[in-house]
């Protein structure tokens, strides 16, 4: 049997693992488990309980501003987000990733990549997480580093396509805002001074 996390943290792999937390609520100290288990620190400390092997783990348990963490991703082989922009920050940078997720808006960011290295957790009514295949993680994992070239190529395609798209409908979007209005509309639009 596969234990996900010592055979991915033993240096004998070489890899380093970096914990980055991306949502970061305060906790109150009287509040329920339920309010606090957006805290990405608190989910990383949980983490790193089950890792016997925590030498070649870094883990930020701090903010990081978002240029911050761009700065990262360029330095990163592959990426295992858990949130969205996570996930969003991975395909910027065009590093390979397996997003482990619940909610829909991942699937289908994911969808409109045609990514497929994933791990889709089953969850609760409350949308919580209930399990987890370190077996199939593990699957997924070899499967996105025995396709690595490929999966970074596709990406960084997917990318582009994606900014060509954003890029069109913007100005499809000014068109039909500016362009196609009768002229005397279009001179009564006022800009709105929001530095008030």
């Amino acid at each position: 049997q596969c234990d996900w996390s010592s055979d991915v943290c033993s240096s004998d792999l070489g890899y380093y693992i970096i914990l980055l937390p991306f949502n970061m609520k305060p906790t109150a100290s009287n509040s329920s488990d339920d309010k606090n288990h957006e805290n990405d620190i608190l989910i990383q400390e949980d983490v790193l309980k089950f890792i016997n092997n925590t030498a070649n783990i870094l883990h930020i348990n701090y903010s990081l501003s978002i240029p911050e963490i761009l700065s990262l991703y360029p330095f990163f082989y592959l990426s295992i987000p858990m949130r969205f922009h996570g996930t969003l920050f991975s395909i910027h940078a065009g590093v390979p990733m397996i997003p482990i997720y619940t909610t829909k808006k991942i699937k289908n960011i994911l969808l409109d990549i045609d990514w497929k290295y994933e791990y889709v957790l089953d969850k609760n009514e409350k949308d919580l997480p209930t399990s987890f295949s370190s077996n199939k993680m593990m699957m997924t994992f070899l499967g996105c580093l025995k396709y690595y070239t490929k999966c970074r190529i596709a990406l960084k395609e997917q990318y582009n396509r994606f900014k060509l798209l954003y890029k069109g409908q913007q100005q499809n979007i000014y068109y039909q805002l500016f362009e196609s209005q009768p002229r005397e509309l279009s001179n009564t639009i006022i800009p709105i001074d929001i530095t008030r």
